[in-house]
């Protein structure tokens, strides 16, 4: 356990190792700092916190800390944490790097990492929820499966973050198999316009891929940061069951490719 207000520095390749509990609680006015020993830090000095398959996943929490200067900020190797109220920042890879882990990632600012916000990878779903993901030097968030099972696919709910100035995607989805039979969940984000059109081109998925990647549904985006839903209907990726698109649902918007399966049947309604 380690309590609100501590420094840790670390020497060059440090890094801490979690295979049983971490329990780092700061506060908001006391945060605890896990940073460079260097007096002039950079990043990638030292390697990072690095959760690991023995670790308890229902007590370990890291809440109100600084992670900064590490290669991966924070990397989980089947182990699933609590990330609350903490800043990812100024790490030359991955803000936080993910295989085969799904932790709770909240509230949390991750920026300026040299690669991704977040990496999902081989069987990770997290839950990404009301964080600010900016200015990552890659894509927001990634996610990346494996065209040969569908085992490996990630499964991360995607929620009232901002997604902004990542020099990639905000949120970018790779080498899915079966890519038409998945959807991911990306609703209720701000995106840094309202405009569908331009949300769209800052998502790499089914649309730009549609072999290997799978449909983001990032309807109900938010109109403002903290600000409402937009209302409507919006849609897109494959129709996968008897769908009907009703008068009272019109205008429906498209704001990707839509694909109707061969054992689906799309009705359109008058009106």
């Amino acid at each position: 356990t380690i309590g609100s207000g501590v420094r840790v520095k670390f020497g060059p390749n440090g890094r801490l190792t979690v295979d049983g509990v971490l329990r780092a609680l700061g506060t908001a006015a006391s945060q605890i700092r896990f940073t460079s020993a260097d007096p002039y830090p950079w990043r990638g000095d030292w390697q990072g916190i690095r959760f690991t398959d023995t670790s308890v996943d229902g007590s370990c929490v890291l809440s109100n800390v600084v992670v900064e200067y590490a290669q991966n900020g924070i990397s989980c190797y089947d182990a699933s944490p609590t990330i609350l109220n903490s800043t990812i920042r100024q790490c030359s890879q991955n803000g936080i790097y993910l295989e085969r882990s799904s932790p709770l990632i909240k509230g949390n600012t991750i920026e300026y990492n040299g690669y991704d916000g977040v990496r999902c990878y081989y069987r990770s779903s997290p839950q990404i929820l009301g964080n600010n993901i900016w200015a990552n030097d890659s894509d927001g968030v990634e996610l990346s499966a494996s065209t040969g099972n569908t085992n490996y696919h990630c499964y991360p709910l995607i929620q009232g973050n901002v997604l902004v100035d990542n020099t990639g995607y905000a949120v970018y989805c790779h080498d899915y198999y079966h890519a038409e039979e998945v959807t991911i969940n990306a609703c209720n984000n701000w995106w840094g316009t309202a405009d569908p059109a331009a949300i769209a081109e800052k998502i790499y998925d089914f649309t730009d891929y549609p072999t290997y990647s799978p449909v983001v549904d990032f309807g109900s985006w938010l109109g403002a940061v903290g600000g409402a839903p937009v209302g409507g209907f919006y849609t897109s990726g494959p129709v996968r069951s008897n769908t009907t698109w009703s008068a009272a649902q019109s205008p429906v918007g498209l704001i990707g490719n839509v694909l109707v399966l061969s054992n689906a049947t799309l009705t359109i309604e008058p009106g």
